[in-house]
């Protein structure tokens, strides 16, 4: 599900840092699980009538930082999988799908059959997409340099700036 707040910009540093030295793998299934977790706390609130816009504001905040340390990952995993003759192709079928999918998708599907079947097929398509991620895909390791390894986090990011924090 992707959000509409963007506050994965203040945490891209750290997170692109983080995403360099874990497994692809385990970022993509923490951050997956972590969604879902939010996703099922909107569908309880939905049933119980207990949802407000707050709700909503601090949910978006919290997958946005999820999102900071999924999108590096899944663009490295990506990278390592699709064949360099097909990667221009993927590339824009994902930033297509991502647009299509944040802006027009939810207020089509939410204005055509409400928000608590919307929520529900997520976390069905969420359960798919992990079982798959667990047992059928396999990500090649992105190996770092000892060099890099033995860099702190914060000159890690610093560089990865280019110097301008």
């Amino acid at each position: 599900m992707k959000h509409g707040c963007k506050i994965e910009v203040l945490f891209n540093f750290i997170a692109g840092t983080i995403s360099d030295c874990w497994s692809k793998k385990k970022i993509l299934l923490i951050s997956d699980v972590i969604a879902a977790m939010f996703s099922l706390s909107i569908l309880l609130m939905l049933i119980t009538n207990t949802l407000k816009i707050e709700n909503l504001y601090v949910i978006n905040f919290m997958l946005g930082i999820t999102d900071a340390f999924q999108n590096p990952a899944s663009d490295v995993v990506v990278s390592t999988i699709v064949s360099k003759d097909n990667y221009i192709k993927t590339n824009s079928m994902f930033t297509f799908c991502d647009s299509f999918t944040g802006i027009f998708a939810p207020i089509v599907t939410t204005a055509l059959y409400g928000l608590d079947p919307i929520v529900t097929i997520y976390l069905s398509t969420f359960v798919f997409e992990f079982v798959t991620l667990v047992f059928f895909v396999k990500i090649p390791s992105v190996h770092v340099s000892g060099e890099t390894k033995k860099d702190g986090l914060w000159k890690q990011c610093k560089s990865g700036s280019n110097g301008t924090i």
